[in-house]
């Protein structure tokens, strides 16, 4: 049996964006964000599977973020 599927598809991306939009443009300079179900071992896939899908989620929520805090994204470092 595989990992379950990853079910949050809009609600990272719902949530990077209202940090950006709401903390990070006018309040704080730094922020961290942690989210779990990263340890899959099975149906990864390289295109298709889990964590193919846990990475365009990630991917869509990083961008929503840049978008939200603005022209501050070109001069925002990013750690993982």
């Amino acid at each position: 049996m595989g990992a379950p599927p990853f079910t949050a598809c809009s609600v990272l991306d719902d949530k990077a964006r209202r940090i950006g939009r709401r903390l990070m443009r006018e309040q704080f300079n730094l922020g961290f964000v942690d989210v779990g179900g990263w340890d899959t071992h099975v149906n990864q896939g390289a295109a298709t599977g889990y964590l193919a899908d846990r990475l365009g989620e990630l991917g869509r929520a990083l961008a929503g973020f840049s978008e939200e805090i603005g022209p501050e994204a070109g001069t925002t470092r990013w750690w993982s």
